[in-house]
């Protein structure tokens, strides 16, 4: 859940309708009125290592979801108060894959720090920014747990 604009936006991962899993979501306004949209978004994860949908905003007027794709890639749906907004996949090291939850920060100007434990136990880390996501990089040390 994530505030925007004195707004509650609302995630989760439910089914949908002969597609499979997909991202739900919705935003309960200042008259506690709501209106959950199914999003034609690709198809999420659900096995071998599922992960909670991410929702935050990013800077006035921006919602930010980012969910773990059904090929085990990072995606990320922007959505702006004016409506739409782009879609991006991220992508993945070489021969490394995600088995860890996705976490997400956001400093409220646009911008989003996205981290993850891949499968050789390496932490590794994105960057939004100006409208573009950075490759993949491997911070120093591994994960003992």
């Amino acid at each position: 859940m994530a505030l925007a604009d004195r707004n509650l936006e609302l995630s989760f991962i439910g089914g949908g309708t002969g597609t499979g899993p997909r991202i739900h979501y919705g935003q309960l306004t200042e008259s506690n009125s709501t209106s959950i949209v199914l999003t034609s978004y690709p198809p999420v994860m659900t096995a071998p290592n599922p992960s909670d949908p991410i929702v935050l905003s990013s800077g006035p007027g921006i919602v930010d979801h980012i969910v773990m794709g059904d090929d085990g890639r990072p995606r990320h749906l922007r959505s702006w108060s004016t409506g739409g907004g782009p879609a991006y996949t991220l992508t993945l090291p070489a021969g490394v894959s995600i088995r860890s939850q996705l976490s997400a920060v956001s400093y409220g100007n646009g911008q989003i720090d996205l981290a993850a434990v891949g499968s050789d136990q390496g932490i590794y880390h994105w960057r939004y920014r100006l409208g573009t996501w950075s490759a993949p990089a491997r911070l120093s040390g591994t994960v003992i747990s």
